[in-house]
C-alpha cells in the first residue's frame, strides 16, 4: 500500500476541520499521518475533540499560504496531499490520484483545474468537481488541493528566497505549476471526476460551493482578479508557459 501524508490548513474555518478529518480518515487509501498547520487568529477557536490522530502545529505568526508547504517537508510519506480548508475529498480520491500518477503520467494532481486562454485571467476553462471530466485532463494549474509525489516539493522551494512577497499571500497554485514545469518538466492534471462515480471526486460539490463562498473565502475578495493576474504574469515572465500560450493574442512581451 502506498503511503500518503495529509496536510490540513487551519485558519478561519474551524467548522470545516472535523468534516475534513473524517473525510481523509475514511479514504480507501488510509493516510499514514494527518498534519494540521494552524495559524492562530483572534475569534477563531478550534476544537480537537474526537480528532485523536491529528498532529497539530500552531503558529502565532501568519506565514501566509506557503506555511503549509513548509509543513509538508515534515511529512514522512511517499505521497503528499495538501488540502484547502474548504475542500472535502471523497472516499476514493487518494486512490484515484495514485493510479493516475503511476499509470498515466507523473505530475501535480488536483480536484479543480484551469486552462488559460489569455494572460488577463478573464478567459479560462475549468475542469474537475465544478465541471466534471471523465478522463485525466491536463491543465495549466490545479487548486483546492494538491496531490503529488514528495519529490515535487524540491521544485517548489528552488526560488523561495527570491520571490516577491505577494506570492506568499496569493497564487501558490499557479506558482507550484510554474515551478514543476520549469525545474522538473512536469505538468498539472485533474484526475477523472466522472458523473457516474462521485467517490473519485476530490471535493464534495455541495460543501465545496457552500464553504468556498463564505465570508472568509478568497473567491469573494474583489481584489482576487488583479492579484491572480499579477501572479500569472510574474510566472510567465520567469519562464512559465500555459498550454495555449502560443495562441494568446497578447504574450509576455506585450503585457
Amino acid at each position: 500500500m502506498k503511503s500518503v501524508s495529509v496536510i490540513l490548513n487551519g485558519f478561519k474555518r474551524p467548522h470545516s476541520l472535523k468534516l475534513q478529518y473524517e473525510a481523509v480518515m475514511a479514504q480507501s487509501v488510509k493516510p499514514k499521518e494527518v498534519l494540521l498547520w494552524k495559524t492562530n487568529q483572534k475569534g477563531y477557536e478550534f476544537n480537537y475533540d474526537g480528532l485523536d490522530g491529528l498532529d497539530v502545529t500552531e503558529n502565532t505568526k501568519d506565514f501566509g499560504i506557503w506555511g503549509r508547504f513548509v509543513h509538508a517537508l515534515n511529512s514522512s510519506s511517499e505521497y503528499i496531499c495538501i488540502i484547502d480548508d474548504d475542500t472535502i475529498p471523497q472516499i476514493n480520491y487518494f486512490q484515484n490520484c495514485i493510479e493516475c500518477i503511476e499509470n498515466v503520467e507523473n505530475g501535480l494532481y488536483g480536484p479543480y483545474g484551469v486552462v488559460f486562454h489569455d494572460l488577463e485571467y478573464q478567459n479560462v476553462s475549468r475542469f474537475g468537481w465544478s465541471n466534471p471530466n471523465d478522463e485525466v485532463k491536463k491543465v495549466d494549474f490545479v487548486g483546492h488541493s494538491w496531490f503529488f509525489h514528495r519529490d515535487l516539493l524540491g521544485a517548489f522551494w528552488r526560488e523561495a528566497g527570491n520571490v516577491p512577497d505577494f506570492l506568499k499571500r496569493f497564487g501558490d497554485d499557479v506558482y507550484f505549476a510554474y515551478a514543476i514545469q520549469k525545474y522538473l518538466n512536469l505538468s498539472c492534471f485533474v484526475p477523472p471526476h466522472p458523473m457516474t462515480d462521485g467517490s473519485l471526486w476530490g471535493s464534495h460539490p455541495q460543501l465545496g460551493y457552500q464553504l468556498g463562498v463564505d465570508d472568509v473565502a478568497i473567491s469573494t475578495d474583489p481584489t482576487r482578479g488583479p492579484r491572480f493576474k499579477e501572479v500569472l504574469q510574474y510566472c510567465v515572465k520567469n519562464g512559465y508557459r500555459p498550454t495555449e500560450y502560443d495562441k494568446f493574442t497578447k504574450r509576455i512581451d506585450s503585457v
